[in-house]
């Protein structure tokens, strides 16, 4: 399950602040993501009455996620803190008034940083640069306001 809150400014800056909860038989965890960048349009908005508006953002992404599990075989804590390039392409279909309904698909990757915290973690363990790639693929639905 995951929310998160996004604003344009001047019809080309973006920002976005978001969560995640993570509940599986093998893996539990949270995250908390903060991305930025641009999202140029590739239509030309219409002033008044209904249309679709298509953009194309480019965004960067910091993320801060803390879990236990590394399959079903292992209870280990992690935490991770990374960034992340993504792309792809945002959809909002505009009525009449003054509510849209939002389509997004991003796809990303990028790196960062892990801590073991479980309880086989080395108490003298601390962050280290990680060697695991973080990707995201993510397609989410949303209503847009203006």
């Amino acid at each position: 399950m995951s929310g998160s809150v996004a604003a344009r400014f001047a019809g080309l800056v973006e920002t976005e602040v978001g969560a995640n909860a993570t509940v599986t038989p093998c893996e539990s965890g949270s995250s908390w993501f903060a991305r930025a960048g641009i999202a140029p349009s590739v239509l030309t908005a219409k002033a008044q009455g209904t249309h679709w508006n298509l953009r194309i953002p480019l965004l960067f992404s910091f993320v801060d996620y803390s879990g236990t599990g590394g399959g079903c075989d292992d209870n280990a804590g992690k935490d991770y803190l990374g960034y992340q390039v993504s792309t792809g392409l945002d959809a909002t279909y505009w009525g009449q008034g003054h509510v849209g309904f939002n389509m997004r698909l991003l796809g990303g990757t990028g790196g960062g940083y892990k801590k073991s915290t479980g309880p086989h973690a080395d108490a003298q363990s601390g962050w280290v640069s990680s060697r695991h790639v973080i990707p995201e693929i993510l397609f989410s639905l949303g209503i847009a306001l203006k």
